[in-house]
């Protein structure tokens, strides 16, 4: 029997009797540590306060953040432990609640009433599963997958029968997670031989959609929603598919299918919203960016880019005044911020402009201009990318180059940002001019890596180092430099010895990887080669 005294528990309840029900129950079970939160926002700020092995929560806590959005944010911000669990408890029998509420994976769902012991008994099922995985998940949090792996394996060899099923699930998810395909599809193809599993099914569609058997993958994935229309990711790589082969019609209805199912998921609605504006399909466009705007209300997600895409939709749909409106109501959702201000004064200069108000679409672009160059270092590449747009469209040819050459440098090994850029040049009749743009940066990035090779294999490393960070200045968020200049200031220190500046040099650039995005496959043989690197440093800063 699972022993609770030793557990602290939070209790997230808006409804003051479910509340004391639900205390009295916990106390009967021998809990002895009990925080209670009435709202959202109290329960994310006693997680950042205390460390919980046990959150209970209901699903509807009244105005502000939802369970949902709670668990949301918990795991984005890592404000739970690895080893803690997270009970969802709702009084919702309506399907599209349930099913959001599901897809957010907590470790158990409960509906009430429910007793006492049948909440011991998903606590104990929970706790049996964290302990199995302890060593695992433990590993995967911090990054570090080849350990995890080491783990799982040794959990295979060790660990009896009855859940062998579960630990090749694990298993085969990190290996797609480190890119190994072969070892993935043999686990999914072995359990489907046994006998036929969802998961195995959306595990072998996905394998084939990431190395670009986009048709094959397809197919499976309208098998498994056939078969399993509950299954709400396959709809979400469905549709990712089919965007890879430029259907784009079929993959907005792969996502309406989805949202009507499960609609609460902002995510989904974003992307909704997105293909919708591409195929032409405003109406769909305009109610699912209006959904992702209300689910984004109290969500870690909110952006300031639903405000615009919503007004830029309007725009299109000829409702100008509408559009000014979703404007002004997004300067009041998140004051004080530049890329919000930015991109509201971007919307307003293309809206004015089309309403034939020179004036005053002059007058937007002008202050357009000025946030942008204020601000530059935090902006994002998808508002810089904006913003040279709208550079074209006023005649500043000159300056929508400079901004453009810029993100070309520094995100060249982005293929899909790349995609973006090229789609943005086509629609403006620049095509030509773009191309030639990328193709003279690709070729500059191949002379460099070339020389910061050739000088790494000379034995050169100082200089190798040189070369890169020289790149680096030209090309911050370039990911290729980076890692290339990684590998070879850890291989520097491993021959030339650690000191404080080096190993800190070292650290800064992994870590600017991880915030770009880098793939972690990437960089788990750069994390663990650090890692000894910075064990055998502090062994000797102790002597």
């Amino acid at each position: 029997m699972l022993d609770l005294k030793a557990k602290k528990i939070l209790l997230i309840e808006d409804y003051p009797v479910m509340r004391k029900a639900i205390r009295d129950m916990l106390y009967s079970l021998g809990v002895i540590t009990l925080i209670e939160a009435e709202n959202g926002q109290k329960a994310i700020n006693a997680m950042q306060a205390h460390k919980f092995d046990i959150v209970l929560c209901d699903y509807n806590l009244g105005t502000g953040k939802n369970g949902l959005q709670v668990l949301e944010e918990a795991r984005f911000r890592r404000l739970l432990a690895s080893s803690a669990a997270f009970i969802m408890v709702t009084a919702e029998q309506v399907q599209g609640m349930v099913l959001s509420a599901m897809e957010n994976k907590p470790d158990e769902y409960l509906t009430k009433p429910f007793t006492a012991q049948l909440l011991l008994t998903r606590l104990e099922r929970t706790f049996e599963r964290k302990l199995l995985f302890k060593r695992v998940n433990a590993a995967t949090s911090i990054d570090n997958y080849s350990l995890a792996i080491k783990y799982c394996d040794k959990l295979l060899e060790e660990s009896p029968k009855k859940v062998r099923t579960v630990i090749l699930k694990k298993r085969a998810e990190l290996a797609v997670h480190t890119q190994d395909y072969v070892t993935a599809q043999d686990i999914y193809q072995n359990i489907l031989e046994q006998r036929e599993l969802n998961w195995a099914l959306l595990g072998i569609a996905q394998i084939n959609y990431l190395q670009g058997n986009t048709e094959e993958a397809i197919g499976i994935f309208q098998e498994i929603i056939s078969k399993y229309p509950m299954t709400m990711e396959a709809y979400d790589l469905l549709a990712q598919s089919y965007e890879a082969t430029e259907k784009h019609i079929e993959a907005q209805e792969a996502l309406h299918k989805a949202v009507q199912l499960s609609p609460q998921t902002i995510l989904r609605q974003r992307k909704l919203a997105t293909i919708a504006n591409k195929t032409g399909d405003l109406k769909t466009a305009e109610n699912a960016c209006k959904a992702a705007v209300e689910l984004g209300r109290y969500s870690i997600h909110k952006s300031s880019n639903d405000f615009s895409n919503l007004a830029q939709i309007f725009k299109k749909a000829d409702k100008k005044t509408e559009a000014l409106e979703v404007l002004q109501t997004m300067r009041a959702e998140f004051p004080n911020d530049p890329s919000a201000e930015l991109r509201a004064t971007i919307a307003e200069s293309e809206i004015y402009q089309s309403m034939g108000d020179t004036e005053q679409a002059e007058e937007a672009f002008n202050k357009a201009l000025s946030i942008s160059k204020q601000y530059d270092q935090i902006l994002d590449k998808e508002i810089k990318l904006e913003m040279s747009k709208t550079c074209y469209q006023n005649n500043q040819e000159e300056m929508a180059d400079t901004l453009i050459n810029h993100l070309i440098k520094s995100h060249i090994d982005d293929d899909n940002f790349i995609n973006e850029v090229n789609a943005m040049h086509n629609a403006i009749g620049r095509k030509n001019h773009v191309d030639k743009l990328i193709n003279a940066t690709r070729q500059e990035l191949t002379r460099i890596n070339n020389e910061g090779v050739k000088l790494y294999q000379q034995e050169k490393f100082i200089e190798s180092i040189a070369v890169f960070a020289k790149a680096f200045k030209a090309m911050p968020e370039n990911k290729t430099i980076i890692l290339n200049m990684t590998k070879i200031i850890l291989h520097n220190i491993k021959v030339s010895g650690s000191t404080k500046e080096n190993m800190a040099e070292a650290k800064f650039y992994i870590n600017k990887a991880k915030k770009l995005g880098v793939a972690q496959y990437k960089l788990n043989s750069i994390q663990m080669e650090y890692a000894k690197l910075v064990h055998s440093f502090n062994k000797t800063t102790k002597k």
